[in-house]
């Protein structure tokens, strides 16, 4: 049961760093990366097991996370994969 998934965002010839996906939408996400402040503000997100590299824009950076919009709708599919992922609580926390 996760949460979160897995990508990698990809820039120019051979750019790319990995990242985690967190509030995943069909308009956008939060990811979480160690160097926010290295990525360019338009790159492409793929996914881990997707085969389709996402559009993004940079809306926010705050320490290793950012903000992103999605440049198409695209990511509908995604998105409603991730709302079927069952979720941990964080009661108790």
């Amino acid at each position: 049961m996760r949460s979160s998934h897995r990508a990698s965002i990809t820039w120019g010839v051979a750019s790319h760093v990995n990242c985690v996906i967190h509030n995943f939408s069909a308009k956008g996400a939060r990811l979480e990366l160690p160097l926010a402040s290295s990525v360019p503000d338009r790159f492409d997100l793929i996914v881990d097991g997707e085969e389709t590299a996402l559009p993004c824009q940079v809306k926010w950076r705050d320490g290793q996370m950012i903000g992103v919009e999605f440049e198409r709708r695209g990511a509908k599919r995604l998105a409603a994969a991730e709302s079927a992922t069952p979720r941990r609580s964080n009661a108790g926390r």
